[in-house]
């Protein structure tokens, strides 16, 4: 090699050494700087209550997909004409003191690298007099709801030897009943029982449909294998409405006064021994027990028939006249009953309520102080009150009635309002009303005082698509769930709408994911929710819904559609019972579902 040549070779390496050092070196490690992001997604946008004229808006982004190795520096929403910054990799900002208005809001959001910003997102429309909006699929946390999961495999159908539609069907607190701590009160021998019942090997007890003409009792003991009996051993009785209770008894309501013990007053309401089967008379007094209202639109209330933490029983109902001709049993059709609210205790039978009061509605907290919602008799007027445990009455709203009254996970006890679309709390600590309303629908038109939540925090601007709840149902609770001590779901709207919901009451008001977009059924299986009814698609489906993680698991589809008409979770083996038509067949059922 000559020198010329070599000369030429050294020029053109530090050429390329010199190139090389010319080139960024984060370059060369990243071959995709210089790209702008894709466009964010809009997940939630919050109007925060500042002042009767004023929100702040508060917008939360899911930021672009990019390569680990591309770096977003910040985003940047936009309301209208005004906007906000967030900063590097976060996900939310907030624009203060936005006006209320009339038409809504076009929100978009854009994210940046070092390229600059990409494309806007697609735009959601929001009114700032609407208090959140979510979008479809995400919690308000911003988590992606999971798929939904099959387990149909879980459903077996047992016999149902009855062949018949059950109205109510609850379990017991074991396997057996006769397995059982003894009652308080196992005072009658058989020799003196007019009537005795079926106890040994039952898991739970079931009413057929009040419209079916049933033999016998009227009262089903139904086994672990789905076969059923007649419920009364011995003897013979009519049976309208059974309780089970948390002190594992059981209580019966017959259809009218019956002699249980020979020799003694008759009985409207007794108490079943749990090792004999024999009853015991709850109040001698009683002429009748007030429905539950099974199958009507008024089975949203609370039973007739409750209990405190102590399990002492507390009912509502009528008392024969102490007039020295009806009383103790005797039958008076020509008289008037008064209408009681009393309780039972070890100590004896005590009134709570009665003279020219019209119960509508109540609600025994644990230690045994009662809500009451009703109308006073002679004057018509409508109040919810609170009585003590040591009987004293007080107003909580001396002009108005409660559509609902249920127990919260927070221990304490939540109302609807009829005449103003709100839901109020009676703060047990405290005894007083909550001045601010839980949830109310009139903040959405600029009226109300602050609530903690409105409508429009679970309607936004779409009224129609999601539920009673958003068709001017506020205050239409059907069922109340308290899950995991920390939170309660209930299905809001009457028996017979036809867009009852799943939605969380407490700590927050939220939507839920599930695929029943009416529930006609529901019980709660531990800290898991199991919810009958129809989907989208108006077929019949069985789900178990978990709410802590979001997740929903089919048991039955359209595959073997059920229609469900009561069900109960036997706690003792891990199974969901209950009692449906099987469409394919046109045949009444009793099925089980292991729990997942």
């Amino acid at each position: 090699m000559n020198f010329k040549t070599f000369r030429r070779i050294g020029s053109l390496v530090a050429a390329i050494a010199v190139t090389l050092t010319l080139v960024p070196t984060d370059a060369l490690a990243s071959p995709q700087k210089g790209r702008v992001p894709g466009k964010p997604k809009i997940i939630m946008v919050e109007g925060i209550f500042r002042s009767p004229n004023f929100v702040d808006v508060k917008v939360t982004i899911q930021l672009p997909r990019v390569s680990s190795r591309i770096r977003i520096t910040g985003s940047e929403v936009s309301i209208g004409k005004r906007k906000c910054t967030i900063r590097r990799s976060g996900n939310s900002c907030t624009i203060r003191k936005v006006r209320h208005a009339i038409a809504s809001e076009n929100i978009t959001a854009r994210s940046r690298t070092s390229a600059g910003f990409g494309k806007s997102s697609s735009r959601v429309r929001f009114m700032p007099t609407a208090t959140r909006w979510i979008r479809s699929g995400y919690s308000s946390t911003g988590v992606k709801f999971p798929n939904q999961l099959q387990a149909t495999s879980n459903t077996r159908v047992l016999p149902n030897s009855s062949n018949a539609r059950w109205a109510k069907f609850q379990a017991l607190g074991n396997s057996s009943v006769s397995a059982r701590s003894a009652s308080r009160v196992s005072s009658s021998s058989s020799n003196q029982a007019a009537i005795s019942f079926v106890t040994d090997g039952v898991i739970g007890l079931a009413l057929p449909n009040g419209n079916v003409m049933q033999s016998g009792s009227g009262l089903y003991a139904v086994r672990s294998d789905g076969t059923t009996i007649d419920a009364v051993r011995n003897g013979s009785a009519q049976i309208r409405d059974f309780y089970t209770a948390p002190n594992n008894r059981f209580y019966v309501v017959f259809n009218g006064p019956t002699e249980i013990v020979t020799g003694s007053p008759l009985c409207v309401l007794a108490e079943v021994d749990e090792l004999s089967g024999n009853p015991r008379c709850v109040d001698e007094e009683l002429s009748s027990v007030n429905s539950d209202g099974l199958n009507s639109w008024s089975s949203h209330l609370n039973p007739s028939v409750q209990f405190d933490d102590l399990g002492n029983i507390y009912y509502s109902g009528t008392t024969y006249i102490d007039d020295g001709v009806c009383y103790l049993g005797r039958q008076c059709p020509n008289h008037a009953w008064p209408q009681k609210l009393r309780k039972s205790t070890a100590a004896g039978v005590s009134d709570v309520m009665s003279d020219y009061v019209q119960n509508s509605d109540y609600i025994v907290l644990g230690d045994g102080t009662i809500l009451i919602t009703g109308r006073t008799s002679t004057t018509q007027v409508a109040w919810t009150r609170k009585i003590s445990t040591t009987g004293v009455v007080s107003n909580i709203s001396a002009t108005q009635g409660a559509s609902f009254l249920k127990k919260f996970a927070d221990g304490n006890a939540y109302f609807g309002i009829t005449n103003g679309s709100a839901i109020k709390r009676y703060l047990t600590a405290t005894g007083a009303v909550d001045p601010r309303d839980w949830v109310s629908s009139m903040f959405m038109s600029g009226q109300g005082e602050n609530p903690y939540f409105s409508s429009g925090s679970v309607c936004g601007l779409d009224f129609l698509a999601w539920g009673a709840f958003c068709q001017g149902s506020v205050t239409s609770l059907k069922y109340a769930f308290n899950v995991a001590g920390s939170r309660t779901f209930g299905v809001n709207g009457f028996s017979g709408s036809t867009n009852s919901r799943l939605m969380q009451y407490f700590p927050t008001l939220e939507r839920t994911n599930t695929s029943i977009t009416n529930i006609t059924v529901a019980a709660q299986a531990g800290d898991k929710l199991v919810l009958a009814g129809t989907n989208a698609q108006g077929v019949n489906s069985l789900v178990v819904y978990d709410p802590l993680t979001f997740q929903e698991t089919v048991l039955i589809d359209a595959s073997n559609e059920i229609e469900v008409y009561s069900m109960s979770y036997v706690r003792s083996t891990g199974k969901l019972m209950f009692n449906g038509l099987v469409f394919a067949t046109n045949r009444y059922v009793m099925g089980e579902v292991t729990i997942p």
